[in-house]
């Protein structure tokens, strides 16, 4: 069974489990499974992926999204630049970790739908609150 998961802590208020079995049973892909696994620090990361031979890839959340970095065999552009990432993709043959940063394309995309100005911007709040 593929699993994917989220990796932070604390995690008690996520709604991504709940979100992503519902889209799993909405696609039709009922083999898969979505878990939070609440990690205090990463120091235990390897033997926390080496207990999980069905993962295939996680979300990072505060507060690892830049100490997961440190992990990682291959980095995307966009994390060369921020300095974190919130999505780590283990390949299956080698173990290896890809990070990427999902909310910088969401962002990037949201943003170039609608703002058409060519000026500066101001982004108010931190996180996923700006």
């Amino acid at each position: 069974m593929p699993l994917l998961g989220l990796i932070g802590y604390p995690l008690a208020h996520s709604f991504s489990p709940a979100y992503f079995k519902q889209k799993f049973k909405d696609e039709n892909l009922l083999d898969w499974d979505y878990q939070a696994f609440p990690l205090k620090d990463l120091d235990g990361l390897p033997a926390f992926l080496n207990s999980q031979s069905e993962l295939i890839g996680f979300n990072v959340t505060i507060p690892h999204k830049t100490e997961v970095l440190k992990y990682c065999n291959t980095l995307s552009e966009e994390v060369e630049k921020i300095g974190a990432a919130n999505f780590i993709l283990i390949h299956p043959e080698t173990k290896f970790l890809s990070a990427y940063n999902t909310d910088y394309l969401g962002f990037t995309q949201s943003l170039k739908s609608w703002y058409t100005g060519n000026g500066p911007a101001l982004v108010l709040g931190n996180g996923g609150s700006s």
